[in-house]
């Protein structure tokens, strides 16, 4: 709310809480004065690191003194509507947050797109689908009304994140978008790696759909190709894969910034290592730069 940092990776190293002493830290002067800021952060950490440092003086003290419960109550209460309250600093600032607004789809395209994804729903019926790289969530809701009974969507940009949320809150949509990062998930962590589990480790979908996603691993990430198809079909035995290809705009704007080391990113040899773990259902190539969508099923 105040800086505009990023809680997500810094909150889950941190178990029990990021530390007041260094949010304290980070808070500038000129927001030191507030008297929620003063009160709740700048205050807390003071109170703290004096009882750090004399901890034998106060250990009787602490021990004959009760907080009564209803001035605890009241501290939760306030806090609580103090935070309700906060918007997050740069909370418009997006890199994919108004990608359905501006997807490079021509009409037809679009509606092909759709279409596919439509007949795959259907046909699978999933009890649990999930999005990987779900942006907004427009595609999960076109999966929810298409038979999935619920979607769980990841993605990287907040912004996205919140819009999909406030459509699933509006429209009473059952979707729930995560923040993922797809090239650091949450792993096994904690007290013997048990207290958290990993994504894999919770549970696998009954189907994937994963949209103009791939080359942004590959090209962006540097994700080597078997590794990520090896990836993608750990999550569930069926799924719908885009390949975008190199000639496709949005690639060239990834590669506009860096080298193209990437000899192998190719369709034929996309589907030539889909195919050593899975049969391809159905394939349709939906723009004329040639973006493709593979329906796929794990070999058993």
């Amino acid at each position: 709310s105040l800086l505009g940092v990023a809680h997500n990776a810094w909150y889950r190293g941190a178990q029990e809480g990021i530390p007041t002493h260094d949010l304290a830290k980070l808070i500038p002067i000129s927001k030191r004065f507030s008297w929620r800021i003063f009160t709740q952060v700048i205050m807390q950490d003071i109170l703290q690191r004096s009882a750090q440092k004399n901890k034998q003086k106060l250990a009787g003290t602490i021990k004959k003194r009760r907080f009564p419960k209803s001035s605890y109550t009241g501290m939760l209460y306030s806090l609580k509507n103090w935070i309700e309250k906060l918007t997050p600093k740069g909370k418009d600032e997006t890199v994919w947050g108004d990608y359905n607004d501006e997807h490079s789809y021509a009409s037809q395209e679009y509606e092909d797109k759709v279409d596919f994804i439509k007949s795959f729903v259907s046909s699978v019926n999933p009890d649990q689908l999930w999005d990987i790289g779900c942006n907004d969530g427009h595609y999960a809701t076109i999966a929810l009304q298409s038979g999935a009974r619920e979607v769980i969507g990841f993605d990287v940009d907040q912004t996205a994140l919140s819009t999909g949320f406030k459509r699933a809150t509006q429209e009473n949509l059952n979707f729930l978008p995560l923040y993922f990062d797809a090239a650091n998930q949450s792993p096994d962590q904690g007290w013997q790696s048990k207290e958290r589990q990993g994504l894999k480790s919770r549970r696998s979908a009954d189907a994937v759909i994963n949209l103009a996603f791939a080359h942004h691993m590959m090209i962006s990430k540097n994700i080597p190709m078997r590794q990520y198809i090896s990836w993608l079909i750990g999550f569930s035995r069926q799924g719908v894969v885009e390949f975008v290809p190199k000639n496709d705009p949005m690639v060239q704007e990834l590669l506009s910034l860096k080298e193209d080391v990437f000899p192998d990113y190719t369709q034929d040899n996309f589907m030539e290592i889909l195919e050593e773990y899975a049969n391809i259902v159905k394939t349709q190539t939906i723009t004329d730069s040639g973006r493709i969508l593979i329906w796929y099923r794990v070999k058993d």
